[in-house]
């Protein structure tokens, strides 16, 4: 790895960043508090092993093409606003972005299903390869306690 990252999210994760395919391992603060010892080294262990195991969805080609389409999603996303400027053409306005804000979420899925298989193949082999280093108890655990992103963001 090159960089380790730390915010303020309540996640773990790997990219690969710019140009120069810089290895980021991104560790939010309140996550790595809640954790005990056993369970971070299981979640540095998973996010290494996306590396180690080359999973598609961590590279540049495919994670910017699902981060640029994302964007636009929600850049195109019509928003509801109180007081419209455009009075009667609002509503055409908004029903034209809703539509292209669809094509562009079956873009997104498309490509999401078109990977979905070494996604899948890949977790499967980091959450084995954290269970290997660090315990099965402290990986499922370390796991189990992403599941509280919700309540902690």
């Amino acid at each position: 790895m090159d960089v380790i990252r730390m915010d303020n999210s309540f996640n773990a994760y790997f990219i690969k960043f710019n140009r120069r395919r810089t290895k980021v391992i991104g560790i939010g603060v309140p996550l790595f508090s809640a954790l005990n010892l056993s369970e971070k080294i299981a979640i540095l262990a998973h996010e290494t092993a996306h590396h180690a195991h080359k999973d598609v969805t961590r590279t540049w080609f495919i994670g910017s093409a699902m981060y640029i389409i994302a964007s636009w999603y929600e850049f195109v996303l019509p928003c509801c606003e109180e007081d419209e400027k455009l009075g009667p053409l609002s509503t055409p306005i908004r029903y034209a972005q809703l539509q292209l804000a669809n094509l562009i979420f079956i873009l997104y899925y498309f490509l999401g299903a078109a990977v979905w298989d070494e996604s899948q193949r890949a977790e499967y082999l980091t959450d084995r390869v954290a269970g290997q280093i660090a315990g099965t108890d402290a990986a499922s655990s370390a796991l189990s306690k992403l599941h509280f992103a919700p309540i902690c963001a």
